[in-house]
């Protein structure tokens, strides 16, 4: 973004209108007389069009405009990405809420990612099928959640009365 500070564009539309209230002063007292052609065609002369502070003033706020455009497109975009990461915070909390204080999920190691809006990524490891399915579902079932892709890894206890190596 090639924003510039507004107390910039001030000084710089400022010292235009400066610039062209000097020369609009002096040019109009200084008009050259008109001589009479050597040749006797008597005809104008063209000379080449010089910019003139009026038009400096002007091409200033053609840029000062384009500048404010750019800067409130550039902003609408950056808060555009700002809600949607806010509204990410605010779904993975939930899910995460929802985790922590369900009794037979609370204390396992679990990670949510929100990598887009609505999508939530579930990793750790479960103890067991009825864990990770219950993971899965309140996931699916929190507000804010469109699609949950599924990571876990589940790690099954060794069966009783089996000796331990």
């Amino acid at each position: 973004m090639n924003a510039r500070p507004l107390w910039m564009m001030i000084v710089v539309v400022t010292v235009g209108l400066a610039v062209y209230t000097w020369e609009s002063r002096h040019t109009a007292a200084q008009q050259p007389t008109r001589q009479p052609d050597p040749i006797g065609t008597d005809q104008p002369k063209s000379v080449p069009a010089q910019p003139t502070a009026g038009n400096r003033v002007d091409q200033a706020l053609d840029s000062l405009q384009q500048g404010l455009n750019d800067a409130t497109a550039a902003v609408k975009q950056d808060f555009a990405r700002a809600r949607d990461y806010v509204e990410s915070m605010g779904t993975s909390a939930r899910i995460y809420a929802r985790l922590h204080w369900d009794k037979d999920l609370n204390g396992l190691d679990l990670r949510v990612d929100m990598p887009q809006t609505g999508v939530a990524v579930l990793s750790g490891v479960v103890p067991d099928g009825r864990a990770k399915s219950k993971v899965i579902r309140l996931t699916e079932d929190t507000v804010g959640v469109t699609r949950v892709d599924d990571q876990l890894s589940v790690t099954s206890p060794e069966p009783a009365g089996r000796p331990a190596k």
